[in-house]
């Protein structure tokens, strides 16, 4: 039987010689029919993504970051398949979804599970504003995440990437950010106050590798929601070490809420939204689990 793949790459990042070679291992395994396609512009992988589930394409594989991942999911839940197993090989800034998930790539360990068929299914988050539905594979957040992002896009015209311009744009983003005031309703708990920053998790980790929801799990059909009210520049740098090893923190400004949807009501000020680090407009929004909905490649 003849495994069909479609392998979407990031056209805007230089492909490492050992994902070339792992293509070209693939591209010469037997019974094996493999595609590649490199994004033109943005929101091609979306398309790209598409129109591979509904050619019933057996595999998707995704090569680039957290971004590129984000408009492959688009495309994969706007076609309706829930059949394709998605494999991930990262080739980005961060990598976070894949870092939250604990996968380590090697061109061996991929290609041994990928036709040992090592899968589970995750769950996905989907979102609703005004404009539209949407979906994220990782975390959407509310506020401080957006603006950053934001930043972090305008930055890039002057030629600085990498971690430090993450850095930069995080620091930015507390002397600008001005916390809005939003009504937050997860199930049966009620928020109502000032914001800094909401995260709606599916995965745990986010931003260069914080983990700003240790308890979040892709397959348990639950988000795990973290709430930063009125926290400080102060607060960030005392805590970024917990942060970054996964520790809960306490502090009466910080929530830990588990719950299975999520509404957000902007009372004052303004609060934009990212999903999995792409900018989405900002306003009410609404957030609901759709459990195992994707099939994920474990390696």
């Amino acid at each position: 039987m003849t495994i069909r793949i479609t392998c979407i790459i990031n056209s805007r990042r230089k492909l490492p010689a050992e994902i070339g070679g792992l293509l070209s291992r693939l591209a010469a395994t037997e019974n094996t029919e493999l595609e590649i396609l490199r994004t033109r512009y943005p929101k091609h992988a979306s398309q790209l993504a598409e129109t591979a589930c509904r050619e019933s394409k057996d595999v998707l594989i995704a090569i680039g970051g957290d971004g590129t991942y984000n408009e492959i999911v688009q495309g994969i839940m706007q076609s309706g398949n829930r059949d394709i197993l998605l494999a991930l090989i990262p080739n980005g800034t961060g990598n976070d979804f894949l870092l939250g998930e604990d996968l380590v790539f090697t061109p061996a360990k991929f290609f041994d599970a990928l036709y040992a068929e090592q899968h589970h299914r995750i769950d996905i988050g989907e979102v609703r504003q005004s404009t539209g539905m949407h979906y994220f594979i990782n975390i959407a957040d509310v506020g401080f995440g957006g603006y950053v992002i934001r930043t972090l896009e305008k930055q890039r015209y002057w030629a600085i990437g990498g971690k430090f311009s993450y850095s930069l744009a995080i620091l930015r983003a507390f002397f600008g950010f001005r916390k809005p005031q939003v009504r937050i309703v997860m199930d049966d708990e009620i928020y109502t106050g000032s914001l800094l920053l909401l995260a709606v998790c599916n995965g745990s980790t986010f931003g260069h590798g914080i983990v700003v929801n240790p308890h979040a799990r892709t397959n348990d059909a639950r988000f795990h929601v973290s709430i930063f009210g009125k926290v400080s520049l102060i607060d960030y740098i005392w805590y970024l070490r917990k942060l970054k090893k996964g520790i809960p923190i306490q502090h009466p400004e910080v929530l830990y809420i588990s719950c299975e949807s999520v509404a957000v009501s902007i009372l004052s000020g303004s609060a934009p939204l990212e999903l999995d680090g792409e900018t989405c407009g900002e306003g009410d929004v609404s957030f609901a689990v759709i459990p195992a909905r994707i099939r994920l490649l474990r390696y």
